[in-house]
């Protein structure tokens, strides 16, 4: 027997053995690292979730704070914040833009300081949609109207106090201002001046004013005089049917709504189909067409 052989064998063996072990010591050893390594990466995110809870909960108690704050503010001030809006339109020579914008500056500075209303003013001659069909007017948005009691005792004002017609819109209110006045629309201008003539047939002073009109229009000629009458009840509705015949009374109807007429004592004129003013006298009949038709004042005989 080869002692010597057998003595390698066993050095051998024996540097084996330790190698496995020294493998298994390893292994067991990445075994608890790995299970140490896991449980302290669960402890950390348990502590990061419960700080972002944390967290969360004194945001939410911070939102409740400033809600509470900000709903005793808007107790205290009930004028919310609003904007009221004047459409003109500048290429109207009638429409005596001039003395309304002149007041525009103290206005804006009044409503702004007393009501929380910004006013803004536009001019749709530059491109801009007017959400009306007549002008000048003033435009607040419904929700606006509803939060902003300022805003509406402005708008009840210019209604009651100020002549201004009132329009309910969709998404809002429109106040048309008084006096000369433009539709929306391309008109319907010819050679010979159109006159729609639109008066209440409960109003004797109206009345009067379109017959007034009637006579300056047939002495003047060259003038497409035609009288509109309009009623709110049954009886006047009956009369005006008399006076200008069923036809007329009915195309009268439409054109009352088309052309949106403040219903009230003055006899109003719209010219072309686009021009509206007030008159009751023949004077002031012929003030407000010279100013919408010069060329028309320039003739003294029918066309």
């Amino acid at each position: 027997m080869n002692f010597e052989k057998v003595g390698r064998m066993e050095e051998l063996k024996k540097k084996v053995s330790y190698m496995v072990y020294g493998v298994a010591a390893l292994a067991i050893l990445l075994v608890f690292s790995s299970v140490y390594f896991f449980t302290q990466i669960s402890t950390l995110d348990n502590k990061i979730t419960q700080t972002l809870f944390d967290q969360n909960l004194q945001l939410q108690a911070r939102l409740t704070q400033l809600e509470t704050k900000v709903g005793a503010l808007e107790q205290l001030n009930p004028l919310k914040y609003a904007t009221l809006s004047l459409y003109y339109d500048s290429s109207c020579a009638s429409c005596k833009n001039g003395a309304l914008l002149a007041g525009m500056e103290n206005f804006t500075r009044a409503m702004a300081a007393t009501n929380n209303v910004q006013v803004e003013v536009t001019d749709v001659a530059k491109g801009t949609v007017a959400p009306m069909g007549k002008l000048p007017s003033f435009y607040a948005a419904r929700t606006d109207v509803a939060n902003n009691k300022g805003l509406v005792d402005v708008l009840n004002d210019f209604v009651q106090n100020g002549g201004y017609q009132l329009v309910q819109m969709q998404d809002g209110v429109a106040v048309i201002m008084p006096g000369y006045t433009e539709l929306v629309n391309s008109g319907c201008r010819n050679a010979k001046p159109r006159v729609d003539a639109f008066y209440d047939g409960s109003s004797i002073i109206a009345a009067q004013g379109v017959a007034n009109a009637k006579d300056y229009a047939a002495e003047k000629g060259g003038i497409d005089f035609r009288m509109r009458c309009y009623g709110s009840d049954n009886a006047t509705q009956q009369k005006c049917a008399q006076d200008i015949g069923p036809a007329n009374y009915t195309e009268s109807q439409q054109l009352y709504s088309e052309y949106m007429i403040n219903a009230d004592a003055n006899a109003r004129f719209v010219v072309d189909c686009k021009y509206e003013f007030p008159a009751l006298s023949a004077d002031e009949f012929e003030a407000g067409l010279c100013l919408v038709r010069p060329d028309a004042c320039a003739n003294s005989t029918a066309a």
